[in-house]
């Protein structure tokens, strides 16, 4: 079960606050991430005025450092629609989660333009990754497939035309 709580608002026309509230952890990161992608599928879809997405932890009673790696890529999808990711009522966590963990509940406050990963109204998902072209099933980039011998296959070990082959002495 989880022991997290996630809201969202608008407290006013040009902001999205996203609430988390009980333990920060890996599934409330994965949670808050959902909602940021519903968040982002609705403002591609049909546009918005949001300029600054907020993610309130003062309800937050402890956070672990696998939870709190999704705040970075909570900036860059906020980013990727060209406003700001802010971080608020974290303060009270600084002390009890790991050194490691503190830089992620500050975020940079900077606003990065629209990359190709964000789309707009009306057109169409590009292939895996930026703009890449799909790949072919089973195929690393790079290797050329393995020849194959003329011919049917041999058969596998331990069958026989009707299937498996009863092991010796039994």
């Amino acid at each position: 079960m989880n022991d997290h709580l996630l809201t969202a608002d608008s407290p006013r026309a040009d902001t999205y606050r996203v609430r988390v509230s009980g333990v920060f952890d890996t599934a409330a990161g994965a949670h808050l991430l959902r909602q940021l992608d519903a968040w982002a599928h609705h403002v591609d879809t049909h546009g918005g005025t949001t300029q600054t997405v907020v993610a309130d932890l003062t309800g937050v009673t402890a956070a672990s450092l696998a939870g709190l790696k999704a705040l970075p890529h909570a900036e860059r999808t906020v980013g990727r629609r060209g406003c700001v990711f802010d971080v608020v009522g974290a303060d009270h966590l600084l002390g009890r989660v790991p050194a490691a963990a503190r830089p992620l509940l500050r975020p940079g406050r900077r606003t990065l333009s629209p990359g190709p990963a964000s789309r707009r109204p009306g057109t169409r998902p590009r292939g895996p990754g930026r703009g890449a072209p799909p790949r072919a099933p089973g195929r690393r980039p790079g290797r050329a497939p393995r020849p194959r011998p003329p011919g049917p296959a041999p058969p596998r070990p331990g069958t026989g035309p009707r299937g498996p082959v009863p092991a010796a002495g039994v």
